[in-house]
């Protein structure tokens, strides 16, 4: 998709450089991470170092704790506070969070803008750059979807953990990973904006291996659509009263805007299918008195954790205070593997599908695709992000490199958290369900101790 510079040379004389992971060729003024995929320029250790000393453990230390330079959490392995770092990162870049406020132009406009800049730039040809516009102009909206979709990655994880468990000294203790699930990465024209859609995308994805959903997804077209048109789909299940309060907030339109969505939306939409969508919360405990303050000192807060959530049960409010912190929300891990445990029994027993999580917190959401136990009985959940470029992700786990994917429960320190996800994969909803399901009403919600 993207053109890279000579791979022996990912630095050009003029300061251009390649990302080494989906070779898109970036600006010399973009410094730190690929304007596409995110990924950094230089290693963490090295941004880390430059942005901020982290304390360095005292080797006669039992127990040396390495401190986030965001929020001074502890960390007691440098791995630790590597994987939490980055999730700071994305989050301070301001790629990804909610609006209420309009946004002028859509995908296609954003696409257009995107791909003439990059040719003007020299990061592609003006060859490439019409083809790829001539292309945009004449897709149908309703057409599938194949631009930044990865598929067989959790075929390949299924097969990395069966292939470690053989080994006498690796493997996980126990794993379960979802079915079929496709990857789908932010493009040129929703980079920034779009992590809701394509996590929708990616469940979709899923649910289209059930016979009974694939007849009634997207108007039973039978593949997943692009961007533009799940917008359709999404204001048309507003039009027939879904989520009211939630379709007001945003104005009643999204196609042909950058408006961001969350949980509420993917729920709308599911729901307008006949699927039976449901919305946990998960609320965060604050962490011990006399915690040290971040070094940020900012505060930034949002009235609703989802545009769309239509009671003020269902509202969050998350404040990134100076002083506030949380301890890692342990309840969502425990809730991730009896969920995706209790899928793998009824797998066992009826081959009904596994399906995947959709997760969302403070200005980002993400797809769970199952999780993994190690020998040392830590979990890690296997999540796929669309900030993320997924064409390098079924070599990186041949090469047994996971790090893109896993998370551990340390990394899960924000104030709140949602999950949406479909309940019964064997049954729509009756036409009675449908109508009653229209009003979201106050979710389930899990709180931390």
């Amino acid at each position: 998709l993207y053109q890279p510079l000579n791979p022996s040379v990912m630095e050009s004389a003029d300061g251009h450089w390649s990302c080494t992971a989906c070779t898109y060729v970036n600006l010399p003024s973009t410094k730190d991470s690929c304007e596409i995929c995110l990924t950094p320029r230089f290693s963490k250790k090295a941004k880390y170092e430059e942005k901020t000393d982290i304390r360095v453990p005292d080797p006669v230390d039992d127990f040396p704790e390495f401190v986030c330079p965001y929020c001074s959490n502890d960390f007691t392995t440098p791995e630790l506070l590597e994987e939490h770092v980055a999730v700071h990162q994305m989050e301070s870049e301001g790629n990804f969070g909610f609006s209420m406020e309009a946004s002028s132009g859509g995908f296609n406009e954003q696409y257009e803008k995107s791909i003439l800049r990059a040719a003007k730039d020299g990061r592609v040809s003006e060859k490439w750059a019409k083809e790829k516009l001539s292309e945009m102009k004449s897709r149908d909206p309703r057409s599938e979807d194949t631009e930044t979709r990865t598929q067989g990655i959790c075929l390949s994880l299924r097969n990395f953990f069966a292939k470690n468990n053989r080994s006498a000294t690796g493997g996980a203790r126990a794993f379960v990973v979802a079915t079929a699930v496709d990857f789908y990465s932010a493009s040129y024209g929703d980079r920034g904006w779009g992590c809701g859609y394509r996590n929708i995308q990616m469940m979709c994805s899923a649910l289209l291996q059930v016979p009974a959903f694939k007849k009634v997804l997207f108007g039973g077209m039978g593949h997943i659509p692009t961007v533009p048109c799940v917008q359709e789909f999404l204001e048309a299940a507003w039009s027939e009263g879904f989520d009211a309060e939630g379709a007001g907030q945003l104005g009643g339109n999204v196609f042909g805007t950058r408006k961001w969505i969350g949980t509420t939306e993917c729920v709308t939409l599911l729901r307008s299918f006949k699927i039976r969508a449901e919305i946990v919360d998960f609320i965060s405990a604050a962490a011990t008195e006399g915690s040290k303050p971040t070094k940020k000192g900012k505060q930034q807060s949002i009235t609703s954790f989802v545009t769309g959530a239509s009671s003020q049960d269902t509202k969050i409010s998350e404040t990134n205070d100076a002083k506030k912190k949380y301890k890692p929300n342990k309840e969502l891990f425990e809730w991730m593997v009896a969920h995706f445990e209790e899928q793998a029994q009824m797998h066992e027993l009826t081959g009904a599908p596994i399906l995947p999580v959709y997760l969302q917190h403070f200005g980002h959401s993400r797809t769970v695709v199952g999780f993994e136990r190690t020998k040392g009985n830590q979990v890690n959940l296997l999540i796929f992000d669309p900030s993320m470029w997924g064409k390098n992700l079924p070599s990186d786990i041949a090469s047994s490199k996971l790090q893109k994917i896993r998370r551990t429960v340390q990394s899960f320190t924000h104030k709140e958290y949602q999950v949406a996800f479909v309940r019964d994969a064997d049954s729509l909803l009756t036409d009675a369900e449908r109508d009653r399901s229209k009003k979201m009403s106050a979710f389930r919600r899990i709180i931390s101790k």
